[in-house]
């Protein structure tokens, strides 16, 4: 007499444990890689946030120099601790208080410096 049906139950079985292992590995490696995405969002809004803060202590050692950046993301910078906000999760301070404020768009941005040792920024 043979047991083929039986073979059949414990292949099944066993199919549906490996099956149930690979989705749960899978689902793991999704949520590592939405975890590392968020990560790279704030690193370059850190970047960009950087880059502002560059061209402002540039174009105020400079004189009369006015530089172009094009930033992804709107921004904000507030005028009394002097901070440069990026859409809530990334900011970093300007070294100076000499910086007009304001609520910027995404774009080009246009950093200047004015006659009376202050620096402008504004959107093109």
């Amino acid at each position: 007499m043979e047991k083929r049906g039986q073979v059949s139950v414990e292949l099944l079985f066993s199919l549906g444990i490996l099956a149930l292992v690979f989705s749960a590995m899978m689902a793991y490696a999704a949520s590592r890689e939405r975890v590392i995405r968020g990560f790279d969002d704030v690193d370059l809004q850190l970047r960009e946030c950087n880059a502002l803060v560059n061209a402002i202590v540039g174009t105020l050692l400079n004189p009369g120099s006015e530089v172009t950046l094009d930033i992804r993301r709107d921004f904000q910078i507030k005028a009394g601790p002097q901070v440069i906000t990026m859409a809530e999760d990334a900011s970093c301070r300007i070294p100076t208080a000499s910086v007009t404020g304001g609520h910027f768009v995404e774009g080009t941005i246009i950093v200047s410096s004015l006659s009376n040792g202050s620096v402008e920024v504004r959107n093109d």
